[in-house]
């Protein structure tokens, strides 16, 4: 078993270097960028920061970062990064301190995120949606010395310092957008190249911390050791997706998460050029793909949705033909949705499974998900996967159970929270709580979230199942299943409907889910709404619908 592991993981080093050589970040390697990177490489500082040191010797005046605004070449984001990194160095920040970030997507993000790390502190990112007291969580859970803050994020700021612990004189405050009021400090000039000091890595806290999105109650905080994580990614995924260093790429995903944040790293990485969008819409998406030839987009689920529902009429007057790549992630991508983006786009989509904890686990390409309708994929070499029953017993192919996951990306644990960190973990291996099956030839599939199964009359139903039934219907807009208190089941099954038309109808779906599953999975009440309340990647909010829908009467039918 082990020499058999010894040669899985060979065969995984192997196709990561074929596909580090095929994305072309290697071709016209400059002596200075050799240089640059044997140094890094001799010291191993492959911390993904570090990236930028190579990268601006060998690429130097090609466009890193284009915004309607501003256009960076790697050389510019390179000096950026280690003088900000220095005048965080200036103002006292060191090993073990934290940094909040809550920025919208620009050049700022990428320049404090990585001025942050290589100046030998932790990287905290959160939300611009956040409100004051759920920044001040944050904020006082990570025990954060400094936030970095664009200038619409303002008022959540001054709200959350009512609630800090930390006294506010004592928490450096950087406004990006407008002139630093009092108290704070201006983003230039904390441009302190002069002050850099290089931090030995014994002494580099080199880890981010990244909030959950709290979908089932206040975030966590992931804590992530950076140290060589940029290698171990590069070379999982050039392995599986076609990134390449002539890609243009749309960063549409907020920075903030990790779907956006691994990707774009890996796409500088490589060497392409990154065109960003401080929020996603769809028309604006459309239009920066023709402006800019974009060659490769990465999104959640909700925001390729309406892409896809874009009206064909208005979609057709931009140019999309240089798309060759869409990688969806962070949420469950329907079958529906699937098939209507590979229609749309052509065999170019990628559904990628992982999470903040666990990092990227497995990708399903266009084929993949044609010939196996639902799957996720086969695991990354480098993943080890178990598939348990609730008494930690491995199950057989087909079985659906606790997926748990080890590898080299998987996070230390949940900051300042060893409780939420001992019930995640097995042997080594750490689970999120999804419940998955493995089939015969090695694909996985997601039923549900653990936390969402439903027991109703003693049998076990899979929200997902009815969400993906309920998606096909033409009048169905979007849906969310779940799973309420009931006096005779247990718990009742219940949908709440996003209708196309504004109006739905409850007889028409229960009519429809009967033909199509097996009674006791079909909803007994409909519930139709404008929208569903998500969190920032997309995800749904199925603790708000439980408590808005959780107590009422069933309607009639």
């Amino acid at each position: 078993m082990q020499m058999t592991d010894h040669f899985k993981a060979l065969e995984g080093h192997v196709a990561g270097l074929r596909g580090v050589v095929r994305s072309g970040m290697l071709r016209s390697i400059t002596l200075g960028g050799l240089v640059q990177a044997v140094r890094t490489l001799a010291v191993g500082d492959l911390e993904p920061s570090n990236i930028f040191k190579i990268l601006a010797e060998i690429l130097r005046e090609k466009p890193a970062i284009v915004t309607d605004a501003e256009r960076l070449t790697y050389r510019d984001l390179e000096q950026r990064i280690q003088g900000i990194a220095g005048g965080l160095q200036s103002r006292g920040l060191a090993r073990g301190d934290k940094i909040v970030l809550m920025l919208h997507n620009s050049p700022r993000f990428v320049e404090a995120y990585n001025a942050a790390i290589r100046a030998g502190a932790a990287a905290v990112t959160a939300s611009y949606h956040l409100r004051g007291e759920e920044l001040a969580y944050i904020v006082n859970n990570s025990e954060a010395r400094a936030i970095v803050y664009d200038d619409s994020c303002g008022a959540a700021v001054e709200e959350a310092l009512e609630h800090l612990v930390l006294p506010p004189s004592e928490l450096l405050r950087v406004p990006i957008g407008r002139p630093p009021g009092e108290g704070e400090t201006a983003y230039e000039a904390l441009n302190r190249p002069d002050a850099f000091r290089r931090v030995p890595k014994s002494e580099r806290q080199g880890t981010t911390i990244v909030y959950t999105s709290g979908t089932t109650g206040n975030p966590k905080g992931a804590v992530r050791n950076m140290s060589n994580l940029g290698v171990s990614l590069l070379g999982k995924l050039l392995s599986a997706i076609p990134i390449a260093r002539d890609d243009i790429h749309l960063v549409t995903c907020p920075l903030y998460h990790s779907l956006g944040s691994a990707f774009a790293m890996v796409h500088f990485a490589v060497g392409a050029t990154m065109v960003m969008l401080p929020e996603f819409e769809a028309e604006a998406a459309f239009r920066a793909i023709e402006r800019h030839r974009v060659t490769s987009l990465v999104m959640v689920p909700t925001m390729l949705r309406r892409l896809v529902d874009f009206p064909l009429e208005r979609a057709k007057r931009f140019d999309t033909s240089s798309l060759r790549l869409i990688v969806s992630g962070a949420s469950h991508l329907p079958q529906e949705l699937r098939e209507r983006i590979i229609g749309r786009f052509g065999p170019v989509l990628y559904d990628m499974y992982g999470a903040t904890e666990t990092g990227i686990v497995s990708v399903a390409n266009s084929s993949d998900m044609l010939l196996k309708p639902g799957t996720i994929g086969k695991p990354f070499w480098g993943n080890a996967v178990r598939i348990l029953d609730d008494h930690g017993r491995e199950l057989p192919p087909n079985m659906p159970g606790e997926l748990y996951i080890k590898n080299d990306q998987t996070i230390e644990g949940y900051y300042r929270n060893p409780n939420a960190t001992t019930k995640s973990q097995r042997d080594g291996f750490f689970s999120v709580g999804d419940i998955a099956r493995q089939d015969d030839d090695g694909y996985l599939f997601l039923e549900d979230r653990k936390i969402d199964m439903v027991i109703t009359g003693g049998v076990n139903v899979y929200p997902k199942e009815v969400e993906d039934v309920l998606l096909r219907h033409p009048e169905v807009k979007d849906a969310a299943v779940l799973g309420v208190p009931d006096e005779q089941w247990g718990e009742r099954l219940i949908a709440v409907i996003v209708p196309r038309g504004g109006v739905g109808d409850p007889a028409e779906l229960t009519g429809y889910c009967r033909e199509k599953m097996a009674r006791f999975k079909v909803p007994k009440s409909f519930y139709f709404v404008e929208e569903l309340p998500k969190g920032n990647t997309g995800k749904v909010l199925k603790r708000r619908l439980r408590e808005r829908y959780g107590e009422l009467e069933p309607p009639g039918r």
